[in-house]
């Protein structure tokens, strides 16, 4: 039989790929719970961080949010409210305990770069009031996420801005203190970071290490401290830029 060079060729018939969920209807059942005002004051008093019953309302309101939103646009990985509250949402104790040691302004210009979902902005905003705290964040869908929380949280005197690091600190500048949670390499921001401080300006750096011995020149320690979260230590570093000679 002569073949017509012209005619379609016959394909074999496509095998169909099925995604198979590896997530149990358990375990999504246990992402999408929200929690009661009642758990979380309960859970933060089993941890040794209790809170009153306004706090723990606040935080409710936040996780509730956290949870809806993480289904949509991944904001902080696939765990339940639990895990949420004590391994990122607990952080921010530590680190206003951490402020209240300082020798800030009676009202410090703040900013909380690279502001993600609010961690650990809104929660330290519950508890540390003090000055102007702007969350700089550039992703859109992070910063639509952070403007609705807000909205519900009416925490004082705090914004979202959706600009570039550099550009905030410039427009903010001279900023009293610069917040760091895994935004960029310490030592890059301390340079980034560098000409928009205040004379006596602080930059905390939330870390998984402790404070290196040695500081980029125009550096100096102010202060370090270390707490345990998810049973791993975690760290927390005050550097302040070391006067310039004459």
């Amino acid at each position: 039989m002569r073949l017509n060079p012209l005619a379609a060729p016959t394909l074999a018939r496509p095998t169909i790929l099925r995604y198979k969920d590896p997530m149990s209807a358990k375990t999504k059942k246990t992402l999408t719970q929200r929690p009661t005002a009642e758990q979380v004051e309960a859970l933060c008093r089993k941890n040794q961080t209790p809170v009153d019953s306004a706090t723990a309302e606040r935080l409710c309101v936040y996780l509730e949010l956290l949870v809806k939103w993480n289904q949509r646009c991944n904001l902080v990985g696939p765990y339940p409210w639990q895990q949420i509250l004590l391994e990122l949402v607990l952080d921010s104790w530590h680190l206003a305990a951490f402020l209240q040691k300082l020798q800030l302004p009676d009202k410090p210009v703040c900013l909380d770069l690279g502001a993600g979902a609010g961690l650990p902005g809104i929660p330290l905003r519950m508890l540390w009031e003090v000055g102007s705290y702007r969350m700089v964040e550039l992703r859109e869908k992070r910063t639509i996420f952070l403007e609705n929380a807000l909205a519900r949280l009416k925490l004082p005197d705090t914004r979202v801005l959706r600009m570039d690091a550099g550009l905030a600190l410039a427009e903010h500048a001279p900023v009293d203190l610069v917040l760091s949670r895994a935004f960029m390499p310490w030592e890059k921001l301390l340079e980034l970071a560098l000409p928009h401080l205040a004379p006596a300006g602080v930059i905390i750096f939330m870390s998984n290490d402790p404070l290196p011995e040695l500081l980029p020149v125009r550096w100096k320690r102010l202060d370090a401290s270390e707490y345990a979260a998810a049973d791993k230590l975690r760290f927390l570093w005050a550097l302040s830029p070391v006067p310039a000679k004459d």
